[in-house]
């Protein structure tokens, strides 16, 4: 109830999720699913949304620090910026309390930056990775893909830098992007999964 075109959203590393609204005033709600938790049916606003309205994607966690996990959120906008949200402690409360935001910043062909200049990453989301879509963490790596330009970013979160996958070996099958590629789900697993959303040859592609 009172929420708009819920869409891929994510789980956190405690198990509750991150249901996230896709259009123009859209936020990030957690939700914990389980009926022992003491925020059961009590959905809350977090800060990844920053209270701004957006149409969010999808979030992926970065659990390493375990004392402050970080959040990446996609935008499936042509302005949408990714955000990277830093909390300063973990748990339910932590998505509701102030943390460190930054912004995804592609420099070049090869390298990438996370600002604080919202503005410079809308632009850069504009030139680079319009319509971000689905998104998955697996150890020191982030991978997201972008609808517009048929393409998935592969970044490394240590060295700066990132590559881009379109077609070919890396797919089983050489499976291909011929429409628009959606969701990405198995981080932690040998496999990463990604969905076409729309297109002639819809289906369910492996890396």
């Amino acid at each position: 109830n009172n929420t708009t075109r819920n869409c891929g959203g994510g789980l956190t590393p405690w198990n509750s999720f991150i249901s996230c609204e896709e259009w123009k005033r859209g936020d990030c709600w957690q939700v914990a699913a389980d009926p022992s938790s003491p925020n059961y049916l009590k959905p809350q606003k977090t800060m990844i949304g920053e209270r701004m309205g957006g149409r969010f994607e999808s979030v992926a966690t970065d659990d390493r620090n375990k004392q402050s996990p970080v959040f990446f959120a996609t935008e499936d906008s042509s302005f949408g910026a990714m955000r990277r949200f830093q909390a300063t402690s973990r748990g339910w409360n932590s998505l509701h309390i102030d943390g460190e935001m930054s912004y995804l910043l592609i420099v070049d062909d090869k390298n990438f930056e996370w600002t604080k200049n919202l503005t410079a990453a809308r632009e850069s989301a504009y030139a680079y990775y319009q319509n971000s879509e689905g998104i998955s963490f697996n150890n020191g790596t982030l991978y997201f893909t972008t609808k517009s330009t048929q393409k998935m970013f592969v970044l490394d979160l240590e060295s700066l830098t990132y590559t881009l996958d379109t077609t070919g070996l890396n797919f089983q099958g050489k499976g291909s992007f011929n429409a628009m590629p959606d969701q990405v789900i198995g981080g932690d697993k040998r496999f990463l999964y990604l969905t076409e959303s729309g297109g002639s040859t819809p289906g369910v592609y492996a890396r």
